[in-house]
């Protein structure tokens, strides 16, 4: 998965794209992250390459505690912990990332699905209020905490008795109050039209060969800024 990759690439301030839009894969902000996760496997030998973090082979290790924590990953990845990994309830706890260095960011964005309207929508204004309604209401962010484990995106939630009570599951913290503390250190995600190309290289090439290979991450990472550039 590159979402490790892309959360700590972007507490270094690098990633994909910068805000202007250029790519920024090679940048050597990124090498020092595939790096990290280099040495984690085959250095120190405490990181185990996983296929995927859906798959039941991986929820079965998680279940019987092969694995001691996650690299970072987005706050949605909860409610995979609730629902493929019972056996660890009250035993997870939910904490910032890692600064990089003394007083960095401890957070960054992680995420891919966007929700959104097609032009063929047969009422583009229905829907309109539909999302409006389920997505920005001081309801709708409670559901969302509550039922999905994201974090609200409306301000007025955060006030609600019903973020602030404890998580069984998650070691009976209130685990908002984590998120609360970093939400001014989020790092942004620059999106191009080329992004989704550039993502499908880092994760099906760049990520593959680093991880799983051992390839030397600044020959991957500007192979693939050659291969995006070219369209090829």
């Amino acid at each position: 998965s590159p979402w490790p990759f892309h959360m700590m690439a972007r507490q270094l301030g690098s990633d994909l794209f910068d805000e202007d839009g250029n790519l920024i894969i090679d940048r050597p902000e990124n090498a020092k992250v595939l790096e990290f996760m280099q040495d984690l496997v085959y250095k120190h030998k405490i990181g185990n390459i996983v296929g995927h973090y859906e798959e039941p082979t991986f929820h079965d290790a998680m279940n019987k505690g092969t694995y001691a924590s996650l690299l970072p990953m987005p706050s949605w990845h909860m409610s995979r912990f609730t629902q493929f990994e019972p056996e660890l309830a009250g035993d997870i706890v939910v904490r910032p990332i890692p600064a990089w260095s003394e007083g960095g960011p401890r957070s960054a964005m992680g995420g891919g699905t966007m929700t959104s309207i097609t032009e063929g929508a047969k009422n583009i204004d229905i829907a309109k209020g539909f999302l409006a309604y389920a997505k920005m209401t001081t309801q709708a962010g409670i559901d969302i905490w509550t039922k999905l484990n994201f974090d609200p995106i409306v301000v007025s939630a955060y006030d609600a008795p019903e973020l602030s009570e404890p998580l069984p599951y998650f070691g009976n913290e209130v685990v908002l109050n984590v998120i609360k503390e970093i939400q001014s250190e989020i790092q942004p995600l620059h999106l191009t039209d080329l992004y989704p190309r550039a993502n499908d290289i880092l994760q099906s090439e760049v990520i593959f060969e680093t991880i799983e290979q051992n390839v030397d991450p600044a020959v991957s990472l500007q192979k693939a800024a050659e291969k995006i550039k070219s369209g090829n």
